[in-house]
């Protein structure tokens, strides 16, 4: 499970589009899987700013690349918590994301990270900003990311799933 922190100063931040995201600490999938991160846009990317909340999966390169299966072929399932039923998936927001295996985003990464893929409306502003939002509790939000090692897709298939419109990320994260 990922921790996305979010507080005032970066909903600011990201209106005024001083700090547009924000990247979740660096996860593997397994102890020698793949290392990701996600990317978080409060404010929405491109299109979607002001409008929606737009999460992204990034993969990163890391010590375990060669004996990993490239193109990243795996959906991956994101999951906001909802913070008054944590164990209700009815009340989360909950996308799938497909990996779209032809593109730059899935392939074996050469720098620090790839290009992201996701979803640019993930959530309506709207819902993340009502009075009492059960998603932010103590300026904090819970994103899970479940990487679905039983089934693969060759293409993305949502047409909310897409890539940002921000290249200023692309190899931003140094390796651990």
């Amino acid at each position: 499970m990922c921790h996305i922190y979010q507080n005032l100063i970066f909903i600011v931040d990201a209106r005024s589009e001083r700090r547009r995201s924000i990247h979740s600490p660096p996860f593997y999938s397994s102890g020698n899987g793949y290392k990701l991160c996600l990317r978080l846009y409060l404010n929405g990317d491109a299109d979607t700013r002001d409008k929606y909340v737009s999460l992204f999966i990034v993969l990163m390169k890391n010590e375990y690349d060669a004996i990993l299966t490239w193109p990243f072929p795996y959906p991956i399932k994101l999951r906001l918590i909802n913070l008054s039923a944590p164990n209700d998936n009815e009340r989360s927001v909950i996308h799938t994301v497909s990996p779209d295996v032809i593109s730059g985003c899935c392939q074996r990464p050469v720098f620090g990270m790839n290009e992201a893929y996701g979803i640019k409306e993930f959530l309506s502003l709207e819902q993340l900003e009502q009075n009492q939002s059960p998603f932010v509790q103590n300026d904090t939000m819970f994103i899970e990311a479940k990487i679905d090692f039983t089934s693969e897709n060759s293409s993305i298939s949502s047409s909310t799933v897409g890539l940002p419109n921000d290249d200023e990320h692309v190899g931003a994260i140094s390796e651990d």
